[in-house]
């Protein structure tokens, strides 16, 4: 689950993976990285992870413009 869009205005690519499980298998998040053209990460946001047997899906992300670009 998910998707990765490539960013044109900034040449970055947005990487949403939607259900990721750390080793301990009870326990997964998602989670949105922007990655810079060099691998840098930009933004990292984790969602979840920290209940037990709770799942966190997510299906896509997309940028937002900002109001001053």
């Amino acid at each position: 689950m998910g998707n990765a869009p490539w960013l044109p205005s900034t040449n970055n690519l947005l990487i949403a993976s939607g259900f990721l499980t750390p080793k301990s298998q009870d326990r997964c998040f998602a989670q949105i990285l922007e990655v810079g053209q060099d691998g840098t990460r930009l933004f990292e946001l984790n969602v979840g992870g920290d209940t037990p047997n709770t799942w966190y899906l997510l299906h896509r992300a997309w940028r937002i413009a900002d109001m001053r670009e």
